[in-house]
């Protein structure tokens, strides 16, 4: 950078920091009342840091909501509370205040309550790894009961183990089994709780240490493997296989939930947390591998569109929405701020914006915290992820997913905010004036 240029940011940053005179602010608005999450959140369990947190795929912001409460399973109730599995525990959580009911504790989960699921009338249903039985319980009471005993037997008592749980339209019970060893394959198998009788329905193929099942809809299910590091769909009633996803942020996909706009989101033991686009296959990582999020549930009813493509003026600049306003990265982005003014951790390095990011040179719309040509999003929205896919991205390093160079103009001499030295000056100043002068206070989010 040249020295005209960083002198003239810098000047422009004291400027904008100076209290303004003369200026009247405009009466404050009355603050939302929060929430605390919100229709298309993700609610993530990291058992390491022994935490429930919200996540919000639009700007990855993690909230913590129950401390102290290093869950294995998770599932939402028909009522919007959360039914989780901790290790002698099964309890209730109040999304609307984050407070924790007890259902059952003691001996009966002992540590290997492997999934929990709830049915459309609230019954909750739980399969435990070792003895591989199934359960169900009544959510007001606690009290339990056996469906399925030896449920590993229904295949091969001592080369499978029982892993994941679905329910399926007709009232039965979808499970997955894992094998034991490399040679044995993954299968699906349908358990009718009528007549006590059991049904392959897939095995083998793409299968082969499946640990989550989720319902697509009436007749496909999704299936993450951990072995082969893929998203599998299996149709009904054939039980026919074929691949969503495979690898790349795939590592060790552990548990599966389907967003209401269809994006598929998986969770991994120790790998960071995924959304998967179901048509293409494309990936875009939202959370970081540490701390490792074990279980995830989606908040049901539709999101609210990413400020960047709202077809709201959210941070009162005059500039809307991407490409428009240049605090916007792309049009999923969750704040027309300054990537390096915004609150966020852009790059998920545990950094958040000018001083403390060294990514971020000033707080002005052209910096921002790392590179787009490597930070594993779609920047421009052409479904093209980083340096090598995106053939508009030149190296990792480049910070522009969507500038083509101009004929003849060499690669290293690429522009990244139009303007270069001493020209940058009054536009820098300008913009530090109009935004010191213009009352505006940024709209508070939630977290």
């Amino acid at each position: 950078m040249s020295h005209w240029l960083r002198l003239a940011l810098l000047l422009a940053a004291f400027l904008s920091s100076l209290p303004a005179h003369g200026v009247e602010s405009p009466p404050s608005e009355p603050a939302e009342e929060q929430t605390l999450v919100a229709p298309g959140d993700l609610i993530a369990a990291s058992a390491g840091a022994g935490t429930l947190n919200r996540v919000e795929p639009a700007t990855l912001r993690q909230t913590v909501l129950v401390d102290d409460h290093p869950v294995r399973s998770i599932a939402l109730t028909p009522d919007g509370d959360l039914i989780t599995a901790i290790n002698g525990l099964i309890a209730r959580v109040d999304l609307e205040t984050a407070e924790v009911t007890p259902i059952r504790s003691g001996s009966f989960a002992a540590g290997n309550v492997e999934q929990v699921v709830v049915g459309p009338t609230g019954r909750i249903f739980m399969i435990r790894s070792y003895p591989d039985d199934l359960w169900e319980m009544d959510p007001e009471t606690g009290d339990a009961h056996p469906l399925f005993e030896d449920v590993d037997c229904e295949v091969s008592c001592s080369r499978t183990r029982l892993s994941a749980l679905a329910l399926l339209p007709d009232g039965r019970f979808l499970v997955a089994l894992a094998g034991n060893f490399a040679s044995d394959g993954g299968f699906l198998v349908a358990l009718d709780p009528e007549t006590g009788t059991s049904e392959v329905v897939s095995a083998h193929g793409l299968l082969d240490s499946p640990s989550s099942i989720v319902p697509e809809s009436a007749d496909s299910f999704l299936v993450a493997d951990l072995d082969t590091r893929a998203i599998i769909r299996v149709s009904l009633p054939d039980g026919a296989q074929s691949l969503v996803a495979q690898g790349d942020k795939l590592e060790t996909p552990h548990r599966i939930a389907l967003g209401g706009n269809g994006r598929i989101y998986v969770s991994q033991l120790g790998a960071a947390l995924v959304e998967i686009d179901p048509e293409t296959g494309v990936q875009r990582v939202l959370a970081p591998s540490r701390p490792s999020l074990r279980a995830i549930a989606v908040v049901p009813g539709e999101p609210a569109p990413p400020a960047c493509d709202n077809g709201i003026d959210d941070d009162a600049d005059g500039k809307t929405d991407f490409p428009s306003d240049p605090g916007c990265t792309g049009s999923h982005d969750g704040t027309e701020e300054p990537p390096c003014d915004d609150g966020l951790d852009n790059d998920r390095d545990g950094l958040v914006d000018y001083p403390d990011d060294p990514g971020c040179e000033g707080p002005l719309p052209w910096f921002d915290e790392g590179p787009q040509c490597s930070d594993g999003i779609d920047n421009d929205g052409d479904g093209l992820f980083d340096h090598p896919e995106d053939p508009e991205c030149l190296a990792p390093h480049d910070n522009t997913e969507s500038w083509r160079p101009a004929y003849g103009q060499p690669p290293e001499k690429k522009p990244t905010c139009g303007l270069l030295g001493v020209e940058v000056l009054p536009a820098a100043l300008a913009l530090a004036w109009r935004r010191r002068g213009s009352g505006h206070a940024r709209s508070a989010r939630i977290g």
